[in-house]
């Protein structure tokens, strides 16, 4: 059946932006979830990810708060600090590797969050100042997992050419005509 939406719009934390009031959450350690991911250019020209994350829970659940990470930072310590900052964030909600933004969303986790002051013609903010699992035990558990994978995968690939798929030499007269 064609929906003729994007059921996505709907899910929590997607809530239209012009129609959502922007509160600051009190600084502390809340569980989010990261429900967008963007590739933005910035005023100098580089490459970052935006970041949008949902308070799921609390007195302060739907608040959004936005990070970005700048991945493509001409600087090597900012590009460095920020790609660690997103191995972090793949580690906390279980995930090994990531390819893809979009593989993290809807995966909550802890985030500290502090309130950054306003400074001129910027409003006070939320800022992230740490990530972390919700359960450390998740990050032991994935990496075990595909370290599991990555060997059965291995185990199953053929040993000596005793092992190789037999391949028929003539083709199979099975009466269909081509």
């Amino acid at each position: 059946m064609d929906l003729g939406f994007n059921v996505m719009d709907y899910a929590p934390g997607n809530i239209p932006e012009e129609s959502k009031e922007y509160t600051l959450a009190t600084p502390g350690k809340y569980i989010v979830e990261i429900v967008e991911s963007r590739e933005e250019i910035s005023a100098a020209g580089n490459r970052y990810a935006k970041l949008k994350l949902s308070i799921m829970e609390g007195t302060h659940k739907g608040t959004w708060i936005w990070d970005n990470l700048n991945l493509y930072h001409p600087k090597e310590s900012v590009q460095g600090a920020a790609r660690q900052i997103l191995s972090t964030i793949t580690k906390a909600v279980g995930l090994v590797g990531c390819n893809d933004t979009s593989e993290l969303h809807y995966k909550p986790l802890f985030a500290l969050l502090d309130v950054e002051p306003a400074d001129g013609d910027y409003k006070a903010k939320n800022v992230v100042r740490k990530y972390s699992p919700l359960d450390p035990g998740t990050v032991k558990d994935a990496s075990e997992k595909v370290a599991k994978n990555q060997i059965d995968q291995i185990l199953a690939l053929p040993k000596k050419e005793t092992d190789m798929p037999q391949v028929a030499d003539e083709p199979k007269k099975d009466g269909i005509p081509f």
